[in-house]
This record gives C-alpha cells, sequence and structure tokens, in this order.
C-alpha cells in the first residue's frame, strides 16, 4: 500500500483537453450498447470473451459520500494548465536515491486527496498536482490535518524529497496553508484509457468495473483482481468482509502500483460497491 499522495492545482485555471483519454464513458453512454438479449436461432454464439455483469455506474464522477462530494468540490475529465512549482518538485524526487534535502516553495495548488490518517490531527498524507503533474506528500507534518480537504488551494515549501517505487514523493514540508477551498479536480477516465504508472501514477484516476479474482494475502489487506475498461485488469487491496467476487466497484482515488497496477488502500470512501443492474 503506498502512503498516501496530494494533489494540486491552482485556483481559476484554465484546463485544457486531455490529450490521451477519449471523451469520458457515461451511464447513458454504457447502456446505449444494450440491445437486449441476442435472439436465439439455434445455433451456438462464441463471442470470445465473455462479458462482464457490471454496467457503468450512475452516476459517474464522485458519489454523494465520496470525499470530492463531501468538500463540495467537482471535478474535470481535463489536465491543468497551470504550474505551481510541481515540475522543481518532482525533477528533485525522481533524481533522489534516498531522501534528499531541498528548499521548494509551491504556490496556489489543489489538494485533490486525502488518506485517512484521522488517528493523528498533527500529520496528513495528501495528494497534488499541475500542469506538470502529481506529487505525493507522505505523512507530512502541518496543523490541523482534519481541516484539509479535496479542492482546497494550498502554499508550502517542500524541505525533502524521495523517489519511492517509482512516484515523486515529499517526505518534509513547512508553512503549509490553505487559501481557497471547493475548487475542481482534473479526474482521468481510466476505463477509456491504457494506464500506465509511468504515464498516470498518483493521477487521480476513475475505473469502474468487476471483481474477478482473489488474488490472496498482500500485506495487510487481501488482494482482489477486478476485471473493466477493454478487458484490463488492476488489484483492489482490501479485506474479503466489503467485497467479493462477482461484486462490482467503483473507484475514484489516485493510482498506486506495487508489483501491478492497484487502487490506493490510503482511504477506503474512495471505493464503493454497486449491483449488476443490467447487462452492458
Amino acid at each position: 500500500m503506498r502512503f498516501g499522495l496530494l494533489w494540486i492545482c491552482l485556483a481559476g485555471c484554465n484546463l485544457t483537453p486531455e490529450d490521451e483519454s477519449p471523451p469520458p464513458m457515461t451511464a447513458d453512454t454504457a447502456r446505449a450498447s444494450n440491445t437486449g438479449p441476442p435472439t436465439d436461432t439455434g445455433e451456438p454464439t462464441d463471442t470470445g470473451t465473455p462479458k462482464l455483469s457490471c454496467s457503468a455506474p450512475d452516476p459517474l464522477g464522485p458519489w454523494a459520500e465520496h470525499p470530492i462530494a463531501a468538500a463540495g468540490s467537482t471535478v474535470q475529465r481535463r489536465r491543468l494548465s497551470n504550474s505551481s512549482s510541481l515540475f522543481s518538485v518532482r525533477e528533485a524526487a525522481f533524481a533522489a536515491t534516498q531522501a534528499k534535502p531541498v528548499s521548494i516553495a509551491v504556490s496556489g495548488a489543489i489538494v485533490t486527496a486525502v488518506a485517512d490518517l484521522s488517528d493523528d490531527a498533527s500529520r496528513a498524507t495528501l495528494w497534488a498536482e499541475d500542469m506538470d503533474g502529481p506529487v505525493v506528500a507522505d505523512n507530512v507534518e502541518v496543523d490541523n490535518s482534519g481541516l484539509i480537504a479535496p479542492g482546497d488551494r494550498v502554499n508550502f515549501t517542500v524541505t525533502e524529497v524521495a523517489n519511492i517505487s517509482g512516484g515523486p514523493h515529499v517526505t518534509a514540508l513547512l508553512n503549509f496553508d490553505i487559501d481557497g477551498v471547493e475548487n475542481e479536480i482534473p479526474v482521468l477516465d481510466g476505463n477509456a484509457t491504457a494506464l500506465s504508472y509511468e504515464a498516470h501514477g498518483e493521477r487521480i484516476v476513475e475505473i469502474w468495473g468487476e471483481v474477478t479474482a482473489e488474488q490472496g494475502p498482500c500485506g495487510s489487506f487481501t488482494c482482489f483482481e477486478v476485471t473493466y475498461g477493454d478487458d484490463k485488469l488492476i488489484t483492489y487491496p482490501t479485506t474479503p468482509k466489503t467485497v467479493a467476487v462477482g461484486d462490482c466497484v467503483h473507484y475514484l482515488g489516485p493510482l498506486d502500483q506495487q508489483d501491478t497496477l492497484q487502487f490506493d488502500a490510503s482511504n477506503a470512501a474512495w471505493v464503493r460497491i454497486y449491483p449488476a443492474e443490467m447487462q452492458p
């Protein structure tokens, strides 16, 4: 499980189209392809890959209990166009073979995800992003961490970075300050994108699909296989008490990677189980 990340964008930033993704799928377009069961001609039919039983969740985007919705923020299917100096943070972090002291001021970033560290009000794990991509703020010391929410516009000074499992991490910062709330958060349509950690790691992604296998223990969790999009696979670390093979899952959170791409397990509120009401 990855420590949490912080995503950031500037307030009032103009957004440019997401070059790597086609237009997002909606529940209506997913259902428009459902023309009912095929006519029985008496001949065997073999379509190659069995269809999954999970249709697109309705609605797509953050549901009522999701942290983005709870914070009063909204999402956009486009990348950000403003810089908050995260390019310099990412560059230093990727080059760091161990924890590296730096001094980089970040100004006007948007928090896009916050891990669940409710037992410690003095520390936070956050995701942040601007036009140059995301960084992860891992278990950093901040004041009043319980006040931080997705959509916040923040300023801080990065004092230490590290490359952790190929991801750019902030491991220490100073002067964390919130100067705006309820900003738009860039979310990538994972079902319509050929995801990779190199290209999309630690960005906020939306994925829906079916739990198709139990993979076994992974750290303190049990890992499950989720099949989504065009027969793509991703790992869902959780507990057997919360999910079972055949369940439909909807994830809206950071794209993590351990041995394979996976949902980040830092906040259970990023995942919901929903009923398979119709065949896609």
